[in-house]
């Protein structure tokens, strides 16, 4: 079964070890992502490429934030 990935916008509410590296890897399958934390601090560093819980290697975040998948904080 094949999915059109275009018609699917995903949020992940909380970038933590879970929402994280889920919403990583629905991005780097083709779906558009929206990431969400209520922590403007981690969502400022996540989108520069830091991420001090270590819940994903930097590489891994930086194939994520080129794939134009969107972080906001409230």
């Amino acid at each position: 079964m094949t999915q059109n990935k275009d018609k699917y916008k995903i949020c992940i509410i909380g970038l933590g070890y879970v929402g994280l590296p889920l919403a990583a890897r629905f991005s780097l399958k083709g779906f558009d992502v929206l990431g969400f934390d209520i922590n403007q601090d981690r969502v400022t560093e996540l989108k520069n490429s830091i991420d001090r819980n270590n819940d994903m290697d930097i590489s891994d975040i930086n194939n994520f934030l080129m794939l134009q998948a969107i972080l906001k904080c409230r």
